[in-house]
């Protein structure tokens, strides 16, 4: 546990630099008009109620300085550590162990986070047989 949370505060800043630059390079074509510029970006839900083997469909919502949304969608969704959850390019994200897990999305190079804590699957059944005896 210890060796996952060093590589995350470790790797993780280096990860999210290099996506925001190449999102904000994708999104800036040559001539174009600038944009208001990203100052936060909001993910929603931001408390969700998970549980192992759940799939939920987030959202991101760029807003500027001033607090007004922007129309400006996010180019690229992550979840880490990799191994409780993977986040989908549409913001769905699959939890596959119990956890906390960071999800992220970068919009207009800036990058979005939230904590969401993954519980155990529950038990749907309990199947119990008589102890045979010889």
């Amino acid at each position: 546990m210890l060796v996952r949370k060093l590589l995350i505060a470790v790797c993780l800043p280096a990860v999210i630099a290099a996506m925001g630059f190449v999102a904000a390079m994708a999104q800036s074509p040559v001539g174009a008009a600038p944009q208001a510029a990203v100052k936060t970006i909001e993910i929603t839900p931001t408390n969700p109620d998970l549980s192992v083997g759940q799939k939920l469909k987030f959202t991101a919502v760029a807003k500027d300085a001033s607090g007004n949304p922007l129309n400006e969608k996010p180019s690229v969704w992550f979840a880490v550590p990799f191994d409780l959850a993977k986040a989908g390019e549409d913001g769905t994200v699959s939890f596959f162990a119990p956890g906390e897990v960071m999800l992220g999305a970068i919009v207009g190079g800036k990058p979005g986070f939230i904590k969401v804590m993954v519980k155990p699957a529950s038990i749907a059944r309990i199947d119990i047989e008589p102890l045979k005896t010889a």
